[in-house]
């Protein structure tokens, strides 16, 4: 039998673990052609018919099934290899799964990881958006190490520290009337057509809390789940917006958006960088956090354990 190549197993093992020539490709970061090659040549140097195609896709035989049990081993073993070599040189070659919501991703996320990659570029990092709760059971899940997000209720086996406090405010284009108002009432905001968050969003509850404390009732133009959907709304004219601050800041700063002198609002939103409480930080976690924190004061902003 010929020899086999590493690169021969990864590609087995990305084929077995996805189920799809184009998904492995991608996930390698080849072209398909390529790991279509390497996994016909590896069969054929063992003899034997690697995968087989079924109504859900490709799966492995029998015969296959037995080699990538040892793939899967080798590839974990030269990786163990790998990480080992890079820190007797001190550097970090783990991996870092990060959650976070849309606007963490857009204002946070560029700032703090792209410097914190160039200084270690062998940390393998992932990243998952999603709401806060379903963020919340993959970090339970230990699916992510860190998650970003904003509120105040989460399970007591997550610890949180605060990193910067945002503002929920109402925004509108500067042709709107209101932009000329020096204040607006609720029940002004009321009879206006919104451009809210869908139920069930932290966003939504919170304007939920207000209608429910002022006695007003929001009319919604539209509903969206992301607050970047809302900001594009808005400023082409759909309606008024309420959003964070930090999601329209640069159509502020531009002069294309106006935040409007709502009672009640801005209204506080602290930011938290959460990881499970109780788990050994790996070196790459601990890192990364070290690089938030730094973040958040250099923006004179109070790390508070809680």
């Amino acid at each position: 039998m010929s020899a086999m190549t590493l690169t021969q197993l990864r590609y087995l093992c990305a084929l077995a673990k996805t189920g799809s020539y184009t998904v492995a490709a991608e996930e390698c970061g080849v072209s398909e052609s390529v790991v279509h090659r390497a996994v016909a040549s590896l069969g054929k140097a063992c003899g034997i018919r690697l995968f087989e195609r079924t109504p859900a896709g490709i799966r492995l035989t029998a015969a296959g099934t037995a080699i990538h049990e040892y793939a899967t081993q080798i590839s974990s073993l030269v990786d163990l290899a790998d990480h080992a070599l890079l820190r007797e040189k001190g550097l970090l070659s783990g991996s870092l799964a990060i959650g976070a919501g849309t606007a963490a991703l857009l204002h946070l996320l560029p700032e703090v990881l792209a410097p914190w990659l160039v200084e270690h570029p062998h940390v393998r990092v992932s990243i998952s958006e999603g709401r806060t709760s379903s963020l919340e059971q993959l970090m339970l899940n230990g699916r992510l190490d860190l998650m970003f997000a904003y509120g105040n209720k989460w399970s007591e086996q997550l610890q949180r520290q605060q990193i910067f406090v945002d503002s929920l405010v109402v925004v509108s284009t500067p042709e709107h009337r209101f932009a000329r108002y020096k204040a607006v009432s609720l029940r002004e905001l009321s009879q206006e057509r919104l451009i809210l968050m869908q139920k069930g969003t932290l966003a939504r509850l919170e304007t939920e809390q207000i209608e429910a404390q002022y006695g007003v009732q929001f009319t919604s133009a539209v509903e969206v789940e992301r607050f970047e959907t809302a900001r594009t709304l808005c400023r082409a004219g759909a309606g008024l917006a309420i959003i964070p601050r930090t999601t329209v800041s640069e159509d502020i700063d531009n002069k294309q958006m106006c935040v409007l002198n709502v009672e009640s609002f801005p209204r506080s939103r602290p930011y938290f960088v959460l990881y499970r409480g109780g788990a050994i930080l790996t070196p790459e976690i601990s890192s990364f956090l070290a690089v938030v924190q730094r973040w958040a004061l250099e923006r004179s902003s109070r790390i508070l354990p809680v």
